[in-house]
């Protein structure tokens, strides 16, 4: 008989508390993200422009 889920009990997990570290990284990551999305170079000629940079 397949399972039908009656009298199933879930065991409800414990999140672990979010941390200020977590939030920051994650907004970091996400506008990087974002700009390199939406940036008309590709990743190699973000290379070259801070290679360029720090010759400067």
């Amino acid at each position: 008989m397949p399972f039908d889920g009656t009298d199933f009990q879930l065991e409800r997990r414990r999140d672990r508390p979010r941390t200020g570290g977590d939030a920051v990284f994650c907004a970091l990551f996400l506008v990087i993200a974002l700009c390199l999305m939406l940036m008309p170079i590709s990743a190699a000629g973000l290379v070259d422009i801070v290679r360029y940079l720090e010759g400067s």
